[in-house]
């Protein structure tokens, strides 16, 4: 058993050298169709396929919206991929930033819901019509 450990460290080493000397580096797996390595990989949202990320979708806004798509496709709730289950996932121990639990944050019923959504866009128009009065008004 011993010498067969030497003999496939043996093979690992000769093919490090061999991969050392040809100055060779792992692939790149992410190419345009030129083979060039694209400028920035743009993130796709996993709910509309957009390019932003999937906390930043305004096509599903909402938790509600969010986890119906998720069925809709039978994606991941880990990763939002379609090409596995979640419970195969390796990213399973991922916690959401906002409550701790597995799920993607795009996913969270505390920040997510359609009364959060509802509650953060008047605060923005509240704090936006506060701003724009304030710089209407003359000072004397």
């Amino acid at each position: 058993m011993v010498n067969r450990l030497v003999e496939k460290l043996e093979e690992v080493d000769k093919k490090l050298d061999i991969w050392i000397k040809a100055g060779s580096r792992r692939p790149h797996t992410h190419t345009t169709e030129d083979g060039s390595l694209p400028k920035k990989m743009l993130p796709q949202c996993i709910f509309c396929h957009g390019q932003h990320t999937a906390n930043s979708c305004s096509v599903y806004t909402t938790s509600e919206a969010r986890w119906a798509r998720l069925g809709v496709l039978n994606a991941c709730r880990h990763c939002g991929s379609v090409h596995h289950l979640p419970s195969k996932c390796s990213k399973r121990a991922r916690k959401c930033w906002t409550c701790g639990d597995a799920h993607l944050s795009a996913m969270c019923v505390s920040t997510n819901t359609a009364a959060h959504v509802a509650e953060s866009s008047t605060s923005v128009y509240t704090a936006q019509s506060s701003m724009s009065n304030a710089s209407t008004t003359t000072h004397h």
